[in-house]
């Protein structure tokens, strides 16, 4: 990286050779590889950038999780554009799941880009279009691990058409013809050609799972222990390659990590459950308690079990210590040694882990930085501890921190509620591990988890009496202390005793006000209430007293102006008849027969007189309002002699009693009938009356 860089591509190489948990401890994020190779990828910016991408592998996955992340950009600055899309989807994982905030483990299996190779690589395009299909890294991938392929070039080569042929005559069908793609196809070829020659010397016809333990026993049976599938108990010909038999083994269970060992001519299968032991009568694998302290459950690690065959001792890995089984001094029963061993020095691969005896007590053990030698002479027991309270610091907000007394039964104020311990072990060992726990008595009763943290910060303390207590492990052994500092948090002013009183009092007082206040305005609103209520009620009262006066007024004037019409019809009735009378009167006394026809024609005049039916026909409106006007516009077509004739009937009256009223004979009166039935277009079989009272 000391040349200059020109008009070229850049690739940038990134290697982790430490565990993330080491990067997290170290620098405060697991993130470390992303961080570095941004630096690395943006040394290497020049006018030219057509492109931008970058790749990460992560080691030592469990099936099912994704090890392979790419990401590629052919933006304006794709450099930049990269690893914001990145930084997006890794802050959007942790917002969205805070319980990866501090777990590398969960980060590593759930978050992209968070691995330890990485490959990046910026485009100076020399052949092809700006396109995002130009860009490296590009990625041939299989689901098997060791047929994966990413490839990132600086070069051009003048011979594409060339190499583009020669995939096609080992039968391949490139969807590319650049220059990379090309160069990794042909290498993907002769890579696909190792592995499955190498698959084919490895694998067993008849028998298709892979795994990394394996033990042959009796000459041709083979135990196979697949950590997903279970152990398979395989019997094979003489020359080891065709399964003559194949079974699964059902005495046990299958698990994660879990790996199959002889020992002392005995099989053995070791999970995280425990050890188990291959009975040849029973044929199957049974408990073996002894051998299972081995395995810690708390602690566990891995199942990997390795025999020592020239020290007779079988060495297992967890967390912070390494355990080892030697043969008894008194009995046949094998004794448990367990040598405290910091996490991070003994850190490798789960499940690789690897153990060589140098001398009668000195061992090789492999790590991911290189080499670590114990010697078992040196190992001693860890003696007896004690853990102190080093220092307490109480601040308010926006203070700086002051260093209090270690005393016990020190006050504080309300606003110094945030107080921070430090305590600690003396220990010199660079092998083993201090472990802290703690306890705050009036908060919680419970002792807090297992950690390294020699510091510990409590914020926002309640007012209340405290007891700070606090345990040191070392190498899973307690201290013969518990460090106590005891404290006491005052209550603010407002909530000392004297103002409780007050603030009762005062209660008490604000609720009696509230309620004789209440009480009286209740009272008020019922007496208004009533007040309206009559009020209203009288008013409605009155609107029915006028209602009522006004319908019966109304009613005496219906009465009246009935009473007046009737006595005007009764006098003009007198009246007309009293004329009638008096004509006959005087005619009469003229005497002679010529008056007497004069009489007849008198008489002839007033039974046909048309006032009569005026007076009748006013009388019958209303009596019968509107019959005659709905009568004459459904039948437009009737004349006033019809429209009387239907007036009469609508009386119910006969024709016999219909003749004298028209001055005619019944038969005529059916006549006329006859003659409205026609006018009325009704049918045969209808009733004239019935149809007239209907309407």
């Amino acid at each position: 990286m000391s040349d200059a860089i020109q008009h070229e591509c850049g690739i940038a190489l990134l290697r982790l050779k430490k565990p993330l948990e080491f990067y997290k401890e170290k620098y405060g994020t697991a993130f470390y590889g992303v961080q570095k190779m941004y630096l690395l990828m943006e040394k290497q910016h020049n006018r030219g950038q057509d492109g931008a991408g970058l790749a990460s592998i992560k080691i030592d996955v469990e099936p099912g999780e994704r090890y392979i992340s790419r990401i590629r950009s052919n933006d304006a600055q794709p450099i930049k554009d990269i690893f914001a899309q990145i930084n997006d989807r890794i802050t959007r994982e942790l917002e969205e799941h805070p319980e990866y905030q501090n777990n590398v483990a969960l980060q590593k299996q759930n978050i992209p880009y968070i691995g330890e190779l990485f490959l990046g690589h910026v485009r100076y395009g020399t052949f092809g279009k700006n396109s995002i299909e130009s860009v490296h890294p590009f990625l041939r991938q299989n689901n098997w691990k060791h047929r994966n392929l990413i490839v990132a070039g600086n070069f051009n080569m003048t011979n594409v058409k060339e190499l583009f042929q020669n995939l096609i005559d080992l039968g391949q069908h490139p969807k590319q013809m650049a220059d990379t793609v090309t160069v990794m196809e042909k290498i993907g070829h002769f890579l696909d050609d190792e592995v499955t020659e190498l698959y084919k010397q490895c694998k067993l016809e008849g028998f298709s799972n892979s795994s990394r333990y394996f033990e042959i026993i009796e000459g041709n049976k083979i135990f196979i222990n697949h950590e997903y599938k279970g152990v398979f108990k395989l019997i094979v010909d003489k020359d080891f390659t065709k399964i003559i038999e194949s079974s699964k083994e059902t005495s046990i269970k299958k698990g994660i990590h879990s790996s199959i060992f002889t020992f002392n001519k005995s099989l053995f299968y070791a999970s995280k459950n425990g050890i188990y032991r291959y009975s040849s009568e029973k044929k199957s694998f049974q408990f073996d308690k002894s051998f299972s302290s081995l395995i810690s459950k708390d602690k566990f690690l891995t199942g990997k079990i390795i025999p020592d065959v020239t020290s007779n001792k079988l060495w297992s890995f967890s967390t912070n210590e390494i355990r080892f089984l030697s043969p008894g001094k008194l009995s046949n029963k094998p004794e448990l040694n367990i040598i405290p061993l910091k996490g991070s020095l003994h850190k490798s691969a789960t499940g690789y882990e690897n153990i060589i005896n140098l001398t009668d007590k000195k061992y090789l053990i492999g790590t991911t930085d290189g080499f670590l030698i114990i010697d078992l002479n040196k190992i001693r027991e860890t003696k007896d501890f004690s853990v102190t309270i080093d220092a307490v610091f109480k601040n308010t907000i926006d203070t700086e921190k002051k260093r209090v007394s270690l005393a016990g039964n020190i006050f504080f104020s309300n606003e110094e509620n945030n107080l921070e311990f430090t305590f600690s072990v003396p220990n010199f060992s660079k092998t083993s591990t201090v472990e802290y726990q703690y306890q705050l008595e009036g908060l919680k009763e419970n002792w807090t988890l297992i950690s390294k943290t020699n510091t510990v910060l409590l914020e926002n303390l309640p007012a209340g009496d405290y007891v700070f207590k606090v345990k040191a492990f070392i190498d899973n052994k307690p201290s013969l202390n518990v460090a106590t500092y005891r404290f006491e948090i005052n209550r603010p002013w407002y909530l000392l005793n004297t103002f409780i009183v007050i603030y009762i009092v005062l209660f008490v007082f604000i609720f009696y006000c509230i309620h004789v206040v209440t009480k009286r305005y209740y009272r008020k609103q019922r007496q208004k209430l009533l007040v309206d209520a009559q009020k209203e009620l009288e008013l409605k009262e009155l609107e029915n007293s006028q209602k009522i006066i006004k319908l019966n007024n109304d009613k005496l004037r219906l009465d009246i102006e009935n009473k007046n019409r009737e006595l005007a019809t009764s006098t003009m009735s007198m009246i007309k008849k009293n004329e009638f009378l008096n004509t006959i009167k005087t005619e009469l006394v003229s005497g002679g027969k010529n008056n007497l026809d004069k009489v007849v024609k008198i008489i002839d005049k007033n039974l046909n007189n048309t006032d009569d039916w005026k007076l009748f026909q006013e009388a019958f409106n209303n009596a019968d309002k509107k019959f005659l006007k709905k009568i004459k516009n459904n039948h437009p077509e009737l004349t006033p002699n019809d429209l009387r004739l239907c007036a009469y009937l609508r009386l119910n009256l006969s024709s016999k009693e219909i003749a004298p009223l028209l001055n005619i004979s019944p038969r005529s009166v059916e006549v006329k009938r006859y003659r409205l039935r026609k006018k009325m277009n009704l049918e045969h079989d209808a009733n004239l009356t019935n149809y007239i009272l209907e309407l």
